[in-house]
């Protein structure tokens, strides 16, 4: 289905302390939605990272990539 939103680009987007800059963003406008979007992490942040996830500690692990 088809969702309205708007773009923006964010001067920085930071995680704990994995930081990233310029980052790509959709800004939800849909107000009827059935799911509600607290905030989702897409590949625009993503992809600048080293992406892990700590199963033992439930924790998102992110390295910034040289």
């Amino acid at each position: 289905r088809k969702v309205e939103a708007k773009y923006a680009l964010l001067d920085s987007v930071m995680v704990q302390d994995a930081e990233a800059t310029g980052i790509e963003a959709a800004i939800m406008l849909d107000s009827k939605a059935e799911i509600l979007y607290d905030g989702v992490l897409g590949m625009s942040y993503l992809k600048r990272f080293d992406v892990r996830f700590n199963n033992k500690e439930n924790k998102l692990v992110l390295e910034k990539l040289k």
